[in-house]
């Protein structure tokens, strides 16, 4: 009980962590005239999976590396499944066609490549696959490419960043966000890994079990939020840009960082985690030609959350069995 009181505050100190190192380099970056949109999608998005690279990283250098890869495919099947099945229930998601072509097919290009990086445990009688760092050094190359389409092609886009809030603060108060939000990540993290491994070993399940839903479902939050508060605010672009991009972040520069830092090896057990992230970045895709064409609605968000309880129904059914 104390180890999943610990967990819980430690997400939390993540998650506000996150928040106050946004707010802080995002103020400081604003005072050296650096603009919105190029804050937008280096800082804040950096901020928003900043709580999966610090897990991940104390993970892997700790030897819970199940925990780190389930943390990682656990998000983004929520992202999919959970999130943006949530926000359909809300209102009808309305899909640009430039969303359709770009970010959602990277997204899905990501998590195959990962596949493929580790296809023998997925495919073949292997019991380990290895995400070293030369796949590591890949992913970053395509993140830095990401990076790089996405601020030639964002001026005057649709559902730019330059419509993002960034809070203005003295350099002083600046640099305190900042430090502040950097020590409760790394607190934070430390405190996630070590409860969470103590709770995998009290109760008796794998590690992954705790990364796919607890510390998914958690980091996870304010993409959540976020994808919400637009919804209810009609900006549906943001809401399916937000979870799509948080995909193509945990996998190109999450993993990538982490396995630069150290290769991270993926266990045959977690398997069944990576066919249902591949499977929820293609239904993604193909509903929005089923129906109605480049719309999420009601329908859809409904088999989006049942499939994703199915999925963590079955994942919890099988470790308390075996």
């Amino acid at each position: 009980m104390v180890d999943l009181i610990i967990l819980f505050f430690s997400i939390a100190a993540l998650l506000i962590g996150a928040h106050w190192l946004v707010d802080g380099a995002s103020s400081i970056a604003q005072r050296l005239n650096v603009s919105n949109m190029v804050i937008g999608l280096t800082v804040v998005s950096f901020g928003t999976s900043a709580p999966e690279l610090v897990v991940n990283i104390v993970a892997s250098f700790t030897g819970s590396t199940d925990l780190a890869i389930g943390n990682i495919l656990g998000s983004n099947t929520a992202n999919i499944l959970l999130i943006l099945g949530t926000s359909a229930l809300i209102g009808v998601l309305h899909v640009h066609e430039k969303v359709v072509w770009r970010e959602i097919p990277i997204s899905f290009i990501a998590i195959l490549m990962l596949a493929l990086f580790v296809g023998k445990v997925m495919l073949y009688d292997a019991e380990v696959a290895y995400l070293g760092r030369i796949e590591g050094i890949v992913f970053i190359a395509c993140m830095c490419a990401f990076l790089i389409y996405s601020f030639r092609n964002s001026a005057g886009n649709h559902g730019t960043t330059d419509d993002v809030p960034v809070k203005k603060f003295s350099v002083g108060i600046s640099l305190v966000y900042f430090l502040l939000g950097l020590t409760l990540l790394i607190v934070g993290g430390k405190f996630v890994v070590d409860s969470g491994t103590s709770i995998a070993l009290k109760f008796g399940v794998a590690e992954s079990l705790i990364g796919i839903t607890i510390l998914a479902i958690g980091t996870s939050l304010p993409e959540l939020a976020t994808s919400v508060i637009a919804v209810l605010k009609k900006n549906t672009d943001i809401a399916i840009g937000n979870a799509v991009g948080s995909n193509i972040f945990n996998i190109f520069f999450v993993l990538g960082i982490t396995a630069v830092l150290k290769p991270i090896p993926f266990n045959k057990s977690m398997h069944i985690d990576m066919w249902m992230a591949l499977l929820a970045g293609f239904l993604i895709f193909l509903f929005l030609f089923v129906g109605k064409r480049h719309q999420l609605g009601w329908g859809k968000g409904v088999f989006f959350l049942l499939l994703y309880v199915s999925y963590i129904g079955f994942q919890v059914y099988q470790n308390v069995a075996n």
